[in-house]
């Protein structure tokens, strides 16, 4: 049975329906770890990276890692899946050790500026901005494997809905054609940014051996299907597991 586990460096105070709190670093870096060996195997499998760029025993690790929060999928204790979610901006102030690694992404000038413009406009209204990033799923957990498979869009669905107890309000996600996972994003609310001045969607570009695109999301205008979705998977989220480290303090 696949389950949903959220590894959380400052989980809010209060959480809905009484969800399970537990404070282990050692849980909190064994999931870790399986998370990393999981991007290893799938990103070193489907050439998108080279072995050197994994650590000694086979991880895809960066160092964005342990700040962020990272929603994962488990099957009888077996990671299967994972997303990182990593702060940008919050109440204006910028995260400009995230915001620099972000930009080096997008490659293209009128891409970062047109990023800027946006995340100075949110920064102004003092929301809470987010990147999600590294979606990993198992092969044989992927709707093409399992049409009934739920992991892919469970990680999104957990993960929404515990960004509105986190009080997220807008998501940025890099999304790869390879995957062909762009008409995903869409139906849960993404679109592709458009250019600041051309107001048209900025053109696709190069990044990790795909052509991807810059997608966003303002988690307080959602799809009717997204929160069907949801609503469909509430006690999934409720019944997730938050673990955080032990040296952490609930904000």
């Amino acid at each position: 049975m696949v389950e949903f586990i959220i590894l959380d460096p400052a989980p809010p105070k209060f959480i809905q329906g009484g969800m399970k709190i537990i404070r282990d670093s050692g849980l909190w870096k064994k999931y870790l770890d399986e998370l990393c060996m999981l991007r290893g195997k799938v990103y070193i499998e489907e050439g998108l990276y080279s072995k050197e760029i994994l650590t000694s025993d086979g991880r895809f690790e960066e160092k964005w890692d342990p700040i962020s929060m990272h929603i994962i999928a488990v099957d009888n204790s077996k990671v299967i899946g994972g997303v990182r979610v990593t702060v940008l901006s919050e109440n204006g102030v910028y995260h400009n050790g995230e915001i620099e690694y972000f930009l080096r992404k997008l490659n293209l000038e009128k891409h970062a500026r047109t990023f800027h413009a946006i995340l100075h406009d949110l920064g102004t209204r003092g929301r809470k901005v987010i990147e999600l990033s590294r979606l990993i799923v198992a092969e044989e957990y992927r709707r093409f494997r399992n049409p009934k498979s739920k992991v892919s869009l469970g990680l999104f669905t957990v993960a929404y809905s515990y960004y509105l107890e986190s009080k997220v309000n807008d998501a940025f996600i890099i999304q790869g054609n390879k995957y062909k996972t762009g008409h995903i994003y869409e139906k849960l609310g993404f679109s592709q940014v458009k250019d600041i001045h051309e107001k048209k969607p900025l053109e696709p570009f190069f990044e990790f051996d795909d052509i991807c695109s810059l997608m966003y999301f303002d988690l307080s205008q959602p799809s009717e299907l997204f929160l069907k979705f949801t609503n469909s998977m509430k006690q999934e989220y409720l019944n997730a597991t938050i673990i955080v480290k032990k040296d952490l303090y609930i904000r």
